[in-house]
């Protein structure tokens, strides 16, 4: 077996484009070889959910229930909530 070469040379990481350097020839037991990666395709998804607003479209009114404190912080303007 020929320990010489020729090697493939394959590096991947999370995020980037694998790279493929062919033909590497190590001219002594350890060797440097420099590859860049290419970003890859980075996708992202946001997920939003949220529970089914209940509406009865047969009845016209709008109603909310507050406390008297949160009428309290109600303006009013030049009007009273007392006085008619």
């Amino acid at each position: 077996m020929d320990a010489s070469g020729p090697y493939t040379l394959e590096a991947t990481a999370e995020g980037f484009r694998p790279a493929t350097r062919e033909d590497v020839r190590p001219a002594s037991e350890s060797v440097r070889v420099d590859v860049k990666l290419a970003l890859g395709d980075l996708r992202q998804a946001v997920v939003v959910e949220e529970g089914l607003l209940r509406v009865d479209s047969n009845a016209p009114e709008v109603s909310q229930t507050m406390a008297g404190s949160e009428l309290r912080q109600l303006p009013t303007g030049s009007r009273s909530p007392t006085k008619q």
